[in-house]
């Protein structure tokens, strides 16, 4: 029943014998016999659910967290299925609205949310719908709108000063100053995309997760490198903040011998963690996390300071409630097809 469903892993359709054997083609074909493998600690940290708003239909990587201002309040800003935007503020766990503006046609659902405006100071809203991109101040004004020339839905963006770099499922586009700039076109499916700057360039670096399980760097329009991991990446996070390292000994040798390298982390859909440095030239293993209690794929990621020990902790979602519901009407249709045997052999 698993393998009519292409959105359940494949390991769930597969037999052991054919879950090896499948494993060491893989192997022979792409050369990945030998991940490297490194010892990450778990934390067992006591989590506590905490409603604070409730919204209409969201979809993934719509939701961001504005930077800090004067006042102690920290502000949430949400795009929603319907076209809305909305922030709202937290302080003390008291919830405050701030505004919830409309965009564009009602119904229109907002693909991507991303923060924009100066480098280090990015307090405006951009929100792609379909193919039109909205800017909108932390005050709820809408100054911003840019109908682009794609075909495909946007599904990821980032947005630094005056420039835009968005993908769609197969072609990766920059704008400046509301014009296109430049384009590239991958061989696989576009996950997801995060941008950055490398030692050495002048342009950003672009980092492109595809269906392939590829991760490519994207100079201007021209692929530079690529490296194969363990699966196709739908998450990818810079660990840039404060904190510094995930771990004093967590990046490989290799990895530490690469100029100028960055740390990127990724989550794929088989819910493999895993590190890479990277450089404008070159990508370096780092440490890989498998994924052992099979939790699911990799939803989003992020990084964070959590237990004040000086090194970022790395924070995951995994979609476990969407598991546990197909699940649920799996072992339904088991029983009610065994029932229905039961009463078939009782009428004979």
């Amino acid at each position: 029943l698993f393998r009519d469903f292409p959105f359940f892993p494949a390991y769930l359709g597969r037999s052991k014998a054919e879950g090896k054997e499948r494993r060491a083609e893989n192997g022979k074909k792409e050369g990945e016999k030998h991940w490297p493998k490194r010892r990450v600690s778990r934390m067992d940290l006591q989590l506590v659910q905490s409603d604070l708003l409730q919204v209409s239909f969201v979809g993934r990587n719509t939701l961001q967290l504005l930077p800090p201002g004067k006042r102690p309040t920290r502000k949430v800003a949400i795009g929603d299925n319907d076209g809305c935007v909305e922030v709202f503020g937290v302080k003390k766990g008291e919830i405050t609205r701030v505004f919830k503006q409309q965009l564009g046609t009602k119904g229109e659902a907002i693909s991507r949310l991303a923060l924009g405006g100066k480098s280090g100071k990015k307090e405006q809203i951009y929100a792609a719908q379909g193919t039109t991109i909205r800017g909108v101040t932390k005050k709820g004004k809408e100054f911003f709108k840019l109908k682009t020339t794609l075909s495909e839905t946007i599904s990821s963006m980032y947005v630094e000063d005056n420039s835009i770099w968005t993908t769609g499922e197969y072609v990766f586009t920059k704008f400046e100053d509301g014009k296109d700039r430049f384009f590239a076109l991958a061989t696989d499916r576009i996950r997801e995309m995060t941008v950055s700057h490398f030692m050495g360039l002048d342009e950003r670096g672009v980092i492109l997760s595809c269906q392939d399980r590829f991760l490519r760097m994207v100079i201007q329009d021209t692929f530079h490198h690529e490296k194969l991991i363990p699966g196709a990446a739908a998450a990818l996070t810079w660990n840039q903040s404060a904190g510094g390292s995930t771990s004093a000994a967590s990046v490989d040798e290799q990895a530490t011998r690469l100029p100028g390298g960055q740390e990127l982390l990724f989550g794929t859909d088989n819910g493999v963690i895993g590190q890479m440095m990277v450089n404008n030239t070159a990508f370096a293993d780092g440490w890989i996390v498998p994924n052992v209690n099979k939790a699911g794929s990799i939803t989003n990621m992020g990084v964070a300071d959590l237990t004040k020990d000086g090194l970022n902790d790395v924070v995951v979602s995994h979609p476990i409630l969407f598991f546990f519901f197909f699940f649920f009407i799996f072992n339904l249709s088991l029983l009610i097809a065994h029932l229905f045997r039961m009463c078939i052999y009782v009428y004979v």
